[in-house]
């Protein structure tokens, strides 16, 4: 458990990462993303013709992927559980009122 600021102060230690510097896990995470990209853009011509190998043979999540990544990927509607709008309940404590949106 780490001191109470008042008394990592009074030490003469900050407590805490310093402004500025990444967790650990952060840039490990940041590092692995840019292997993988890299990976994926050396093989970006074998994947894509895999992507559409399996297509041109009726694979239905190959033929979903190329679609959206050619015209998109279809805007998703936000409704309510009842397909209407999406309902908004504010409560506010202190003078117990509610407001629904």
């Amino acid at each position: 458990m780490a001191a109470p600021p008042e008394i990592a102060r009074a030490n003469g230690r900050k407590g805490g990462r310093p402004k500025g510097k990444l967790a650990q896990k952060t840039i490990d995470a940041a590092a692995g993303k840019a292997l993988l990209i890299k990976m994926y853009l050396e093989n970006i011509i074998p994947i894509n013709e895999a992507l559409l190998r399996k297509a041109k043979y009726g694979d239905m999540q190959a033929i979903k992927e190329l679609h959206d990544r050619v015209y998109n990927k279809a805007a998703q509607p936000m409704t309510g559980g009842d397909g209407g709008d999406i309902k908004v309940r504010i409560i506010t404590y202190g003078d117990n009122s509610a407001l629904t949106l």
